[in-house]
């Protein structure tokens, strides 16, 4: 392309990028100048694919096969609620499109004529509204365009606005002259993108490259994805006709066929752009291509810190100290993982800015810099923990030599270029266009790829970051995979293959390296396992133990967590958890658990904790079996705590019970009384009637199964504990309480009833039920803990056994934490936690700590954090359910969230039941991570109850819109009666709630209305195969059938395919009948959204003119004919108005003969009027 043709597009492009500027920008100004007429006029001339887009993108639930007043209304609303959005500028290219054909036919034509030829059929057909907001919707800054630039800003509907074009009219006559004498050829024209939500700027060095000698950009990245999009979009309607034209064996439009095509290449050309940064999307659809893209975009943004991390590995040992080295090769494994991860959550950036810091301060000291320069670097280091101890010791690192350097794997540099040519568009660069990609895309541009130039890599350390740059990284290999003396070596070797590859890295250095993806796979296993140890050391085992079966973790480190997560919610003998301990050591044994040393501490420290507190001989046995693999001190802790709990003694002396005082003691049972009075006393409210009356026989104070045991807990009634314990023990497993109450509701069930007690009323008498017990419970601990004080025969030697743990109890701590000291990562979170447990166990033995008054279900204590994972649901047992799909991020993502954060994901996501369940757990201090005393903010719990209502309100208004829809497919033949009567079922039960789960109830509706549309389009497609084999017909009735079949009137077309293949000819509504042609459209259009309503009936009786339609005239009427032709309307609205079923049972024959009667009555006026001679 000519030098000067190239600056007169770079001034077009200026001049443009000037116009657009300006505030309102010129699509704002069109879109607010857009009128209702104008949106239904446009939609009206859309395809129905590209119109379902544009609801889409407005975010209007409509499948888009009808348009009326109100639908034009709503689009218009939304557009002008703010029409500088991203949202709203993508709206006006879809509105635009029909109008896109016929500005360019006009444009061609006026380029060998007056413009005058053209202007008349364009204006008469679009408004000057659409004219321009196609102009500044889909007109691009290129030589291809600058014919209809210069057209169109001469037109007075473009010229007479308040944008200032002058600039731009004089640059695009410029580009036209100069393409007219010298026109380019395919390989030379490069076109230029412009987007309508950006600027372009274009330099100098840009426009003589033609092409970034780099890989795809960012923007160029976010192009090639919408690309796919919109490709996938404008392919819908054509496979939709081509599967048509296989199913009725006909050949499919050529166009059709391109559309297609065109997918299969902007599928490509994505897949050669994240190529190019060495990403390769696992299958070729659209979530995965975005995935991809995500990563790759990812990597760019880190370039720079990526290519400092990977000179890290050329650090080396000047000294001979073992522990040093040790280090350096942890900050080495370290920066690897680092490189080769694809995103990096907060604790990733601040390793990454330490090993910089620390990269620095070697190269600055090699430097001889002054000491304070390098110094200041070390708050950086030290933060983080690979590198804080090399930081302290920089002085004795040096870097490898530079032949180490070149054979080392290293990211390329901005100046590489790729080995193949990179095909893809590239749009401006503006946030808001990474917001919200245009739809559209240009010319692509092609060039040959020139040599690689090679890359300086002896750039200084200090050299500023190039934040912008966009360079593609592959996973840089860890510095284990080197051989040690390789790194030791002397200058003058080098390693055998890293001598072979450094070639291939200089000619192409954006293709991976040949283990790439083992590199990643590495670097994201190992960022996920450090997550994993992260809520290890946390004590959030729960969550921890999600992760762990999630990844694939040997089974017995997943139960050892889950064991620990149980510990902490174990307050009694009775208590649920206790009960799913037993069950996690009955499913493992307890050889594997011995085994696996992370495993057999953490079981060690929790099962010691819980014979401490409950005295339990079964899990004292599992004790001082799983003992065998932990410290010596360690063990004989166990056994001296085993050994009791086996005898008994702790189960007559509960050893925390002597760290308490007496007074405490019985201030504690008296509470506990207080609180088994006020539950007997308040006997709860169930809804359902049934469930009411098993309510009042359990809180019977006589024979109740709650009454019963609340009574002698309230009356602090001490005889008989043993066999209380025993009863509260069984009714505190869920699966005996859910049994007893089948039970009771079989024997309250009326003869010949089915319904049984479920829903909110079944959970409520079972939430009831759960925490009465939860109060006979703490008394009966309470006074058991009282009544042990008294027990001289045991207490002496839980006495004794509590001085012996104690007295060991810094030995414990110091073996365990020396044995944290690992290179395994899980391992030293492992023994980290275990320390911890052992510390607070200690501390509740000594009296130092109490336990929780707050104990939570055993499904809570194992699952609670989960619900933080968006769309998790809580099923009917009360189990915790994380989506399916939920990958292993998401679970790591969960972890990172507050509690306030969780509940606004699960508003998000529309489930609505988990939010209230969350709010309802905060309120009662149930959840993990809460500060003591926290309550959920009232603004949360507001804006929670106010988002259920509107989503409700919204699937409302889609299920009646979905009823219509309904009706419309019986209607027309669609469905049968069976199909409709199961629609219907299946819209009954979608309820929308507003504190249900709103989500499954929206999957629902979605997938109801494709099974609708599908099955209106195999109607139609029944239809035109039926049209097509009807032989002898004309291509004019052939095409007015079609064009009824293209609007959904399905059943008019199947009575006019009858009619013709009976041999009969299609009657001519419009011109053979006066009434007809004055009914139709205008009524059908006026009464579209109230049909037969009370207000027409009004008008009839009152002999008006109703809308002040002439066919609505009744002003002619008798009072007789008026009244009977009310009542006729009357019963046909009635019927109307019923659904299924319904609309044949019950129906009387005085509303259909009425009608009937009436319609016959006025056929024969009608027929008697045109017998009438005209002299008459």
């Amino acid at each position: 392309m000519p030098a000067e043709l190239l600056a007169a597009l770079e001034d077009l492009s200026a001049a443009l990028t000037q116009s657009l500027d300006t505030r309102p920008s010129p699509t704002a100004d069109a879109l607010l100048r857009l009128s209702e007429a104008d949106i239904e006029y446009a939609l009206n001339s859309t395809r129905v694919s590209w119109r379902r887009h544009l609801l889409h993108t407005l975010r209007i639930p409509m499948d888009g096969t009808k348009v009326n007043r109100a639908l034009c209304h709503d689009v218009l609303t939304r557009i002008r609620r703010d029409p500088e959005a991203p949202r709203a500028r993508q709206a006006a290219w879809h509105l635009s499109l029909p109008v896109l054909d016929d500005l360019a036919q006009a444009g061609r034509q006026n380029a060998a004529g007056p413009s005058d030829d053209g202007l008349d059929p364009l204006t008469h057909r679009w408004t000057p509204a659409l004219l321009q907001l196609t102009v500044w919707s889909h007109l691009k800054a290129s030589a291809e365009h600058a014919p209809l630039w210069a057209w169109a800003l001469d037109q007075p509907w473009l010229a007479e606005t308040d944008v200032p074009v002058q600039a731009v009219r004089e640059a695009a006559h410029r580009v036209v002259e100069l393409t007219q004498q010298a026109p380019a050829t395919p390989e030379d024209n490069t076109i230029t993108s412009h987007e309508t939500t950006a600027a372009i700027n274009v330099t100098a060095a840009d426009a003589s490259a033609a092409l970034p000698a780099g890989p795809p950009d960012a923007d160029q990245l976010k192009a090639a994805l919408a690309r796919i999009d919109d490709a996938l979009n404008a392919a819908a309607e054509p496979a939709r006709r081509i599967a048509e034209n296989v199913a009725a064996q006909a050949r499919p439009s050529t166009d059709d066929l391109n559309v297609l095509s065109g997918v299969t290449e902007a599928f490509d050309s994505a897949a050669r752009c994240l190529k190019a940064h060495g990403v390769t999307p696992a299958v070729a659809d659209l979530s995965h291509f975005r995935q991809a893209t995500d990563t790759a975009l990812s990597r760019l943004s880190t370039g720079h810190m990526r290519r400092r991390l990977a000179k890290v590995a050329q650090l080396e040992c000047a000294s001979g100290d073992p522990a040093l080295a040790q280090d350096l090769e942890t900050a080495r494994d370290r920066a690897g993982a680092l490189v080769g991860a694809n995103d990096w959550d907060a604790t990733d950036q601040v390793d990454a800015e330490a090993l910089d810091a620390l990269l620095t301060m070697v190269e600055r000291h090699a430097a001889d810099h002054a000491p304070n320069d390098v110094l200041a670097l070390l708050p950086t280091a030290v933060k983080g923990r690979c590198a804080a101890y090399p930081a302290g010791r920089y002085s004795e690192l040096r870097l490898g030599s530079a032949d180490q350097e070149a054979a080392a794997p290293c990211p390329p540099e901005a100046n590489s270029t790729p080995s193949a040519p990179v095909t893809a568009p590239r749009p401006a660069s503006s946030a808001t266009q990474e917001a919200f990609p245009a739809p559209s895309t240009t010319g692509h541009t092609a060039a040959q790829q020139g040599p690689a130039t090679p890359d300086n890599s002896d750039r200084h350390a200090t050299e500023p970051r190039d934040t912008g740059s966009a360079e593609a990284l592959p996973a840089v290999p860890s510095p284990r995979t080197s051989a040690p003396e390789h790194r030791t070596a002397s200058p003058s070797k080098t390693h055998p293959s890293s001598t072979t590859n450094a070639p291939e890295s200089s000619t192409s250095p954006v293709a991976p390296p040949k283990d790439s993806a083992v590199h990643k796979s590495q670097a994201e296993q190992s960022e996920i396992r450090n997550s994993l140890a992260e809520f290890i050391s946390a004590e959030r085992y729960g969550l921890a133990a999600a992760l762990a079966a999630r990844l694939g973790e040997p089974p017995q480190r997943t139960t050892a967590l889950q064991l620990a997560a149980c510990t902490d919610a174990v307050h009694s003998a009775s208590s649920e958890s206790l009960t799913k301990m037993r069950a996690l050591l009955a499913d493992h044994t307890i050889d594997e658990l011995t085994g696996d040393r992370p495993a057999a501490a953490l079981t060690t420290a929790a099962l010691l904790r819980t014979v401490l507190v409950t005295g339990d001989p079964e899990v004292g046995a599992s004790l001082s079996r799983v003992a065998n693999g932990v410290p010596p001190s360690l063990a004989r802790v166990a056994d001296e705590v085993a050994q009791r709990a086996l005898k008994s003694l702790l189960l007559h002396s509960p050893s925390l019970t002597l760290a308490r005082d007496r007074a405490e003691l019985e201030r504690a049972v008296e509470d506990a009384c207080d609180e088994c009075r006020r539950s007997l006393e308040q006997v709860p409210t169930i809804r359902f009637p049934r469930g009411q009356k098993i309510a009042h026989n359990w809180w019977d104070s006589e024979r109740g199964l709650i009454g019963s045991l609340l009574r002698q807990a309230a009356n602090n009634n001490r005889n008989g504990l043993d066999t209380l314990a025993q009863r509260v023990r069984e009714l505190r497993d869920p699966s005996v309480l859910q049994s007893t109450l089948d039970k009771a509701d079989r024997d309250f069930m009326a003869p010949g009833a089915r319904t049984r007690l479920e829903g909110s009323s079944r959970q409520d008498l079972l939430r009831h039920a759960t925490k009465s017990i939860t109060f006979v419970d703490r008394w009966l601990r309470q006074t058991q803990q009282l009544t042990a004080q008294d027990t001289d025969w045991s207490a002496d030697q839980v006495q004794e056994m509590r001085t012996v743990v104690l007295r060991l109890r810094e030995d414990v701590l110091r073996e365990v934490g020396e044995q944290a000291v690992t290179a395994d990562v899980l391992t030293a979170a492992a023994l980290d936690a275990t320390v911890a447990s052992l510390s607070t166990t200690f501390a509740l033995l000594a009296g130092e700590m109490r336990l929780d008054e707050t104990e939570l279900p055993a499904e809570l204590a194992l699952r609670s954090e989960l619900l933080k994972v968006p769309g998790a649901v809580i099923g009917e047992a009360g189990t915790v359910q994380p989506p399916a799909e939920a990958s292993v991020r998401e679970l790591v993502k969960a972890g990172g969230r507050s509690w306030e954060e969780a509940v606004q994901a699960q508003v998000s996501s529309d489930v609505f039941t988990t939010a209230h369940k969350i709010l309802d757990l905060w309120a009662n201090q149930q959840l993990p991570l809460l500060p003591p005393q926290s309550v959920p903010p009232e603004e949360l719990c507001a804006h929670v109850a106010e988002a259920g209502r509107r989503v409700a309100q919204e699937l409302r208004d889609m299920r009646e819109r979905l009823e219509e829809t309904l009706r419309h497919a019986r209607v027309d033949g669609a469905l049968n009666e069976e199909q409709e009567r199961l629609f219907e079922r299946r819209l009954r039960d979608a309820e929308p709630r507003p504190d249900g789960d709103l989500a499954h109830v929206r999957r629902t509706l979605v997938a109801l209305s494709e099974e609708l549309n599908r099955a209106r389009a195999g109607h139609a497609a029944k239809l035109r195969t039926r049209l097509g084999g009807i032989n002898g017909l004309s291509p004019e009735d052939q095409g007015r059938v079609e064009q009824l079949i293209d609007a959904s009137d399905l059943l008019t077309a199947h009575e006019l395919i009858s009619h013709l293949v009976n041999g009969e000819s299609i009657p001519d509504i419009q011109s053979s009948d006066r009434n007809f042609a004055a009914f139709f459209p205008d009524v059908p259009k006026a009464m579209a959204d109230t049909g037969v309503c009370g207000a027409l009936i009004d008008a009839v009786r009152q002999r008006t003119r109703y809308l002040g339609l002439k066919a609505l005239d009744y002003s002619s009427l008798s009072p007789e004919i008026a009244e009977q032709t009310a009542q006729a309307l009357e019963g046909w609205a009635n019927l109307a108005s019923r659904k299924g079923r319904e609309r044949t049972h019950s129906v009387r024959e005085s509303e259909l003969l009425s009608f009937f009667e009436l319609a016959s009555d006025q056929a024969t006026a009608d027929e008697a009027q045109r017998a009438r001679p005209p002299s008459c």
